[in-house]
């Protein structure tokens, strides 16, 4: 599965960001993946990283191929090459991730189109999803034949899954805000959808407290809160909305603090709450779903963003259930799952639509 994925960012990047120009005798290679690494493309970085990985992983599994093993001392190989790889990938993440969340500058922000955007948003996806095949081949390794009981490993993987979430959501909108960022426009995305969207993370925060679940049950809702006050800012500057707008934002946003740390409300309430916030939910989505269609595009909606929300509550729905954080969480998750789905479905089907027309004003 390592080497799979190694050669699909090989892929990627050398068909997506790499463009190359060929005049007579001369040739011009820009990478458009991101900012230059350490005086090197980053580009070749990438295929460095992504060509050591593949030469180690075929050495090991040809070594223990031809001795059977390695004699019964394959084990120690395993562990090796997961605890390398796990380290090779982590760092190789952070350095491709955040020098490709950097814009391109000159003639490179002119070539890049909505495919070259979606595809600097995967790489570095790709590459931390890398990070965590090695880690679970480590932990296979460590744990062959001698797995610790099922209740154990439900509670390891819950909170695994729940950290994880934590960690992946603090960089969830990132793509998004990049996008308008990159655009200097915030074309396709709806002020509505994101205002019930806040009001909804205000209330799953106040549930989490209240209720006393662990962070790792609730905490990517802290996150997403903060990355959606400051796109909701970015969305109000660049389609020049009214300021009254902002300051009735920000009103119910410090009201709805005030409530939830009075401690009047009981959790019977919070639930409540919780179960009108999954109508919320929908009414947040909705809009956004329903002028894409009208529409026929997407705008700036970033595939990254969806796609990691479509994964992130799709493993809520485990968690939930494993730290018994109440059926309305459950509910929530559950809806929260096939909403996201559908946007990144929506983005795929009218991505080609939007290239061509792109590609028209282009000429």
């Amino acid at each position: 599965m390592q080497i799979i994925l190694a050669i699909a960012i090989i892929v990627v990047v050398a068909v997506q960001l790499v463009d190359v120009s060929v005049s007579g005798t001369t040739y011009t290679y820009q990478c458009l993946l991101g900012q230059d690494y350490m005086s090197s493309s980053l580009c070749t970085y990438t295929f460095v990283v992504c060509g050591v990985s593949l030469v180690v992983s075929a050495v090991i599994s040809m070594i223990q191929c031809c001795t059977c093993n390695l004699c019964g001392l394959g084990k120690i190989l395993d562990v090796l090459l997961g605890a390398l790889g796990t380290i090779w990938w982590a760092v190789a993440s952070g350095v491709i991730g955040s020098n490709a969340m950097d814009p391109l500058g000159g003639t490179a922000q002119v070539t890049a189109s909505s495919s070259v955007n979606t595809a600097r948003d995967a790489v570095p996806i790709m590459c931390w999803v890398e990070t965590g095949i090695f880690g679970a081949m480590l932990l296979s390794s460590l744990f062959r034949g001698k797995l610790p009981p099922p209740d154990l490993t439900k509670a390891l993987i819950s909170k695994g899954l729940g950290y994880g979430i934590l960690a992946g959501s603090t960089l969830v909108k990132v793509p998004q805000v990049l996008n308008v960022v990159r655009a200097r426009s915030a074309a396709g995305l709806s002020p509505l959808a994101f205002e019930l969207e806040t009001l909804g993370l205000v209330i799953a925060v106040t549930y989490g407290f209240l209720m006393g679940l662990p962070i790792s049950a609730f905490g990517e809702t802290v996150a997403l809160l903060f990355q959606n006050c400051g796109l909701l800012v970015l969305i109000y500057f660049y389609q020049r909305r009214s300021l009254a707008r902002t300051i009735t934002l920000l009103s119910v946003l410090a009201g709805s603090g005030f409530v939830a740390l009075s401690g009047t409300l009981s959790q019977a309430a919070i639930t409540t709450l919780y179960d009108c916030n999954n109508f919320i939910l929908v009414a947040s989505r909705v809009p956004q779903i329903w002028q894409n269609f009208i529409a026929g595009s997407t705008g700036q909606l970033s595939l990254v963003t969806y796609a990691l929300n479509t994964a992130g509550a799709a493993a809520r729905i485990f968690t939930s259930v494993q730290e018994n954080a109440g059926a309305a969480m459950l509910r929530g998750a559950v809806i929260s799952t096939l909403l996201n789905c559908a946007l990144a479905l929506q983005i795929v089907f009218y991505a080609p639509k939007e290239a061509k027309n792109s590609k028209k004003k282009a000429a």
